[in-house]
C-alpha cells in the first residue's frame, strides 16, 4: 500500500539551520508587527464629561487624531483642552512627548538589528554565534526597555476626566512581549551552533 502523505500546516514556513534562531526571527517579526500597528492605532480615548455629545478624543503616541475633537464645541475662544502650549499636538511637555517617540522608535529600531541578526543565524549558523547572540539579545533586552519606558511614561497628562486604554496601548504591549519572548530565545540561540561544528571537526578528523 501506498504511504499517504503526511498534511504539513506550516508547509509555507522555511526551514532554518538553527532553529532557536528561526524562532526568534518569528517573535521579532511578530512583535514588530504589533509596535508598527501601535503607531497609528489610538492609545487613549479621552472623554470630558461635560460633553457628553461629543465623541472622545483619540490620542496616538503622534498626537490627537482629529485636531478639531481637543477644542471644546461651545469654547468661542477655542481654548484647546490637551496640555501642550502653543501646539495642539502635545498632549504632555513637549520634551516628554519628544522622549517618549524617541523610546517608541528606538525600540523599533533595535527590533529590526535583533530580527537581522537572528534571521542571519538561522540561515547560515557560523560558530560566532555563541558570542553574538548574547550580544545581541542584551541589547534586545535595552529596546524593549526603551518600549516599556515610552509606555510608563505616555499618559495624556491632565486633559479629560474619562480616560481608556484602546487599541494602540494594547497592540504595543502585546508587541513587546513577542519582542521579549524573541530576545529569551536568541540568547541561547548559539548554543547549538558550538556543538555542530565540534560534531563536524570530530567527524572531519575520524570519519564514522
Amino acid at each position: 500500500m501506498a504511504k499517504k502523505k503526511k498534511c504539513n500546516l506550516c508547509f509555507f514556513l522555511p526551514t532554518w539551520k538553527n532553529p532557536k534562531a528561526g524562532k526568534a526571527v518569528y517573535l521579532y517579526t511578530a512583535g514588530l508587527l504589533y509596535q508598527f500597528l501601535a503607531l497609528g492605532l489610538p492609545y487613549w480615548n479621552v472623554g470630558m464629561l461635560m460633553e457628553k455629545g461629543k465623541p472622545d478624543a483619540q490620542l496616538t503616541v503622534l498626537g490627537w487624531t482629529d485636531t478639531e475633537a481637543t477644542y471644546p464645541a461651545d469654547d468661542p475662544e477655542g481654548k484647546k483642552i490637551c496640555c501642550g502650549e502653543d501646539s495642539w499636538q502635545f498632549y504632555q511637555d513637549e520634551g516628554v512627548m519628544g522622549f517618549i517617540v524617541f523610546c517608541v522608535f528606538w525600540a523599533i529600531i533595535i527590533n529590526i538589528i535583533c530580527l537581522l541578526v537572528a534571521a542571519k543565524g538561522a540561515v547560515g549558523p557560523a560558530k560566532s554565534d555563541k558570542k553574538i547572540m548574547p550580544k545581541v539579545a542584551t541589547l534586545g533586552f535595552f529596546g524593549w526597555l526603551f518600549g516599556i519606558v515610552s509606555m510608563a511614561l505616555f499618559a495624556p497628562g491632565d486633559v479629560g476626566d474619562v480616560v481608556n486604554e484602546t487599541t494602540g496601548f494594547f497592540s504595543q504591549l502585546f508587541g513587546l512581549t513577542l519582542m521579549l519572548g524573541g530576545i529569551i530565545v536568541q540568547f541561547d540561540s548559539g548554543e547549538n551552533t558550538s556543538v555542530d561544528h565540534q560534531f563536524r571537526a570530530m567527524t572531519a578528523v575520524n570519519p564514522a
